[in-house]
């Protein structure tokens, strides 16, 4: 029987992606482009491009607060699926490694014009809340009762070891291919939707499409990202 924390950690990521879909859904629907990138630079937030990293980028400050600059740089920090990175440098030869789960927040302000215009924002207050993260799970380690048993080391080339992932739709890249890019990274495919699932690799057509396979993420909680993530767990 899972314990107590365990299962309130459960009930607040089932809230959690509950809200995050309901804002990406109303923000892809109803909310232009531009007014996005309004209201990240508003926030002193970083300018992503692409439609999908704008509504990820408002979603999560909407859900969670602005994120407030590195400590160590003073650069942006952006969502990178599994924790939040720094897009700075530390030198002019030297990128900022930094990196958290729990990133520093202030609320997220919405002007009045733009709160007057869309209904949306209209009763929009900020809430303070810690997103729930995925974790990169560390393969267990398997007893060997006539081995020295010892901590494995963490490959930083393996992001994925004992990781499980699924698609859903028709995606850019052949299935194959990244089948072969995520055993690279040392994750397992998975062929069916289930409880076993991590991560689902999908589009946002699929997505504004519908899917039945989605609903079925979504009751199970699992995390929905782009192939972009594959490149950016490296990073």
């Amino acid at each position: 029987m899972e314990s107590l924390d365990e299962q309130e950690e459960i009930r607040l990521k089932k809230e959690q992606n509950e809200l995050l879909w309901n804002y990406k859904d109303i923000l892809r629907k109803d909310i232009p482009h531009d007014i996005l990138k309004e209201l990240l630079e508003l926030n002193l937030q970083k300018l992503v491009s692409g439609e999908s990293n704008l509504i990820e980028a408002v979603a999560d400050c909407m859900a969670f607060g602005a994120l407030e600059s590195c400590p160590e740089c003073n650069g942006y920090l952006i969502f990178n699926y599994t924790n939040y990175r720094c897009t700075g440098n530390l030198t002019e030869w030297t990128n900022c490694s930094y990196s958290t789960q729990i990133a520093n927040r202030k609320p997220f302000e919405i002007p009045d014009k733009i709160k007057n215009k869309y209904e949306f924002f209209e009763n929009y207050t900020y809430t303070k809340r810690n997103r729930i993260m995925t974790q990169i799970i560390k393969k267990p380690l398997l007893i060997n009762t006539t081995a020295e048993i010892s901590e494995p080391d963490y490959d930083c080339k393996l992001p994925l070891n004992g990781y499980s992932l699924a698609f859903i739709g028709r995606l850019s890249k052949r299935k194959r291919s990244l089948r072969k890019q995520i055993k690279e990274l040392g994750g397992t495919i998975m062929k069916t939707i289930n409880k076993k699932v991590d991560i689902i690799i999908s589009t946002q057509d699929q997505i504004q499409k519908g899917d039945k396979k989605l609903d079925i993420a979504q009751n199970f909680n699992i995390h929905v990202v782009s192939e972009q993530f594959l490149k950016d767990i490296l990073t």
